[in-house]
């Protein structure tokens, strides 16, 4: 198994421009559900700004999550026909920025993949989904969910053990949940009065910090 390296979509998502743009990633924080991972909404704009360090750079989750979405991807593809490729695309005037996980244009379909344990949170990932179809202009999107085995990851510390071998890369199509989602233009409209709130509060943030540092 080959080190890890991440792609150039998965490096244009994590960092780059990340304070300029809202990005689908961004959504569970700006709707309120990133107490999930014991952040606010205004700490994650401080953190997007940078003006509060964000001292996460991904665990063996995240890690394993990146290894697993290309072969989900390519077994949508080889087993339904599907033709998906990695996209992305920038609204300038919005600034939103899309870095979908599969996108196929002949068959307008969208793909997001996530990994999970227990049972998928649809609905804390449908605004995602929802962002990415009003992006791409495309009616529907799977949801495609990858159950975790419980020897997903066998190293002890992710700091030092973090490359292919400690994890089980085994890919199980058994563990797979396939949603079909639709797209909702009420729902993306409720989510962009959300956004809208959040770009102010950036907005305001990056102006206090502007005036405290003349």
């Amino acid at each position: 198994m080959q080190e890890y390296k991440p792609s150039e979509h998965q490096l244009n998502d994590v960092e780059k421009n990340r304070d300029k743009y809202i990005g689908g990633s961004d959504l569970p924080y700006i709707l309120g559900n990133g107490m999930k991972y014991g952040k606010t909404r205004i700490e994650f704009a401080k953190q997007k700004l940078g003006i509060i360090p964000n001292n996460f750079k991904g665990n063996e989750y995240t890690r394993y999550g990146q290894y697993i979405e290309p072969l989900v991807r390519n077994y949508m593809n080889d087993t339904f026909g599907y033709h998906f490729v990695e996209d992305s695309k920038i609204d300038p005037l919005k600034r939103y920025r899309a870095n979908c996980d599969g996108i196929d244009k002949e068959q307008k379909m969208l793909l997001e993949v996530k990994t999970f344990s227990g049972k998928l949170d649809i609905k804390y990932y449908e605004p995602q989904c929802q962002f990415y179809m009003d992006m791409f202009d495309i009616e529907e999107c799977l949801l495609v969910g990858y159950d975790r085995p419980e020897d997903f990851y066998t190293g002890i510390d992710f700091a030092l053990d973090s490359d292919a071998k400690f994890f089980n890369l085994n890919f199980d199509e058994t563990r797979l949940v396939i949603y079909k989602l639709k797209r909702n233009r009420p729902m993306f409209e409720k989510i962009e009065v959300e956004i809208n709130k959040f770009k102010y509060l950036l907005d305001c943030l990056r102006e206090e910090e502007i005036i405290n540092n003349k």
